[in-house]
C-alpha cells in the first residue's frame, strides 16, 4: 500500500528513482574495481537532466541531434542526381550481412576514419579495429535481429573511400536505423557522402519497401553532416546529450549518508 497521503503514482516514480540510483552505485564501484576512470552517461538533454547530472559531479561533453528520415517523402528525382553526380574513376559496392573478404579492407579502413568524426568535450581515445573486429560486430548486431546493409565507395585504388550503413530492423523494420556515414580525409570534397547515402535509399526502396522511416544520430557540432540529412529529407525529432565524469568523484554522490548521499537521493 501507499504511505499515508502519498498517490500510488508518486509513490511508484520514488520506487524508480530509487532502483535506478542503486543500479548506478553498483555500475559504478563494478567500473572503479576494472580500472575505469571515468563515465559517461547519454540522456535527453533538456533543464532537469542536466541539473541532475552535473549535481553528480559530471559534465555536459556533447550533444547529438536524432532525426528522422520518412522514405516516401524523399524527392527521387534529387537522389538520382546525387548519384549521377558520382565522381569519375570511383566504384560502388553493396552487399548484406557479413562483409565479403575482399572488401573487407576497404571497409575497415571507412569504420576507422570514424575517428575523424567530431566529439566536442569527450575525452575519449580513438578506436582503432581490424577486420575481424568489424565482422564481429555486424555478427554481433545480427544475432540480436539486425540486418546489416552497406554501400561502400571504392577509389581508384580499391581503398575505401566512402560507406554508409543501414542496420534493418526485424522486429520492427518500418523504423529501421540508418548507421555510420564517413568519407576518409584522402576522398573528401567529391561529394561522395551524398552519392552513397542516395545510392542506399534507393536500394532500400527497391529491395525493402517495408522500412518507412530510418532514424539516425549526428554530433550537433557536425555541420556536413546535418546539410546532407537535411536535403535528404531528415528532421530533428530529438536532442540526447552525453555528460562525463571522474569516475571516483562520481561515486562519492552515491555514498552512503552524508551530504553527497542526500543529493545523489534528491535527484
Amino acid at each position: 500500500p501507499a504511505a499515508a497521503g502519498m498517490p500510488h503514482d508518486v509513490l511508484y516514480a520514488m520506487q524508480i528513482v530509487i532502483s535506478t540510483i542503486s543500479v548506478v552505485a553498483e555500475l559504478l564501484e563494478m567500473a572503479a574495481e576494472s580500472g575505469r576512470t571515468s563515465v559517461m552517461l547519454w540522456d535527453d538533454y533538456s533543464p532537469e537532466p542536466d541539473k541532475l547530472w552535473t549535481n553528480m559531479n559530471m559534465k555536459l561533453a556533447y550533444t547529438e541531434r536524432e532525426a528522422d528520415l520518412v522514405m516516401a517523402d524523399v524527392n527521387g528525382d534529387l537522389m538520382d542526381r546525387w548519384v549521377e553526380a558520382a565522381p569519375d574513376g570511383y566504384e560502388l559496392v553493396h552487399w548484406k550481412g557479413s562483409c565479403p573478404g575482399e572488401w573487407l579492407p576497404a571497409l575497415t579502413e571507412c569504420v576507422n576514419a570514424m575517428n575523424d568524426a567530431p566529439t566536442d568535450d569527450l575525452d575519449i581515445a580513438d578506436m582503432v579495429v581490424d577486420g575481424e573486429a568489424v565482422q564481429g560486430e555486424i555478427a554481433a548486431r545480427e544475432a540480436m535481429g539486425f540486418e546489416y546493409w552497406a554501400m561502400l565507395a571504392l577509389g581508384p585504388d580499391g581503398d575505401g573511400a566512402g560507406l554508409t550503413e543501414v542496420y534493418v530492423n526485424s522486429h520492427r523494420p518500418a523504423v529501421s536505423w540508418q548507421w555510420n556515414t564517413v568519407v576518409p580525409a584522402a576522398h573528401r570534397g567529391r561529394r561522395i557522402g551524398r552519392w552513397v547515402k542516395a545510392s542506399m535509399w534507393k536500394r532500400l526502396r527497391d529491395e525493402r519497401p517495408d522500412v518507412a522511416m530510418l532514424r539516425t544520430g549526428n554530433a550537433a557540432s557536425n555541420s556536413q553532416m546535418l546539410d546532407i540529412n537535411h536535403a535528404m529529407g531528415f528532421r530533428p525529432s530529438r536532442l540526447m546529450g552525453v555528460w562525463q565524469g571522474d569516475i571516483e568523484e562520481v561515486r562519492g554522490k552515491f555514498g552512503d549518508g552524508g551530504e553527497d548521499g542526500d543529493d545523489a537521493g534528491d535527484g
